[in-house]
């Protein structure tokens, strides 16, 4: 699985791009995050499919003049500032941070789209962002 960005320009945004792509290229396309409206707008997508199919995906997203830029950022947490507070979980869009029942968080990684919400979120600044 990889992670997308794709900036949908005025006219383009009211076309069904995800759902034509998925269904020619056989690649299976998740939305992750996003904002649209007729005006144009963003979505974080994950691909997933061998690797010829999430090629030929990008190549028909962006055939359908939408801006496709791959995502290479992972979420790193840092055990020795962490107090387990788990406010880093509620303002994660995406539910990519879980916090337990005994307060210990977990990043699923597939499901972080590297916003930063997350970072400037925690008291205790123990989460970043890397380049993956």
């Amino acid at each position: 699985m990889k992670k997308y960005k794709l900036a949908y320009s005025k006219g383009i945004a009211t076309e069904p791009v995800i759902s034509k792509v998925s269904i020619e290229t056989k690649a299976l396309i998740n939305i992750l995050s996003g904002s649209i409206t007729e005006r144009g707008g963003e979505l974080i997508v994950s691909i997933e499919g061998d690797d010829q199919q999430i090629r030929s995906a990008i190549s028909s997203i962006r055939g359908e003049r939408v801006e496709v830029q791959p995502i290479k950022k992972t979420l790193e947490l840092d055990q020795n500032r962490c107090v387990d507070c788990g406010y880093c979980g509620t303002v994660c869009p995406t539910s990519a941070i879980i916090v337990h029942a005994d307060g210990s968080i977990e990043i699923l990684d597939e499901g972080c789209v590297g916003c930063g919400l997350c970072v400037t979120a925690c008291p205790r600044r123990a989460l970043s962002i890397k380049e993956a």
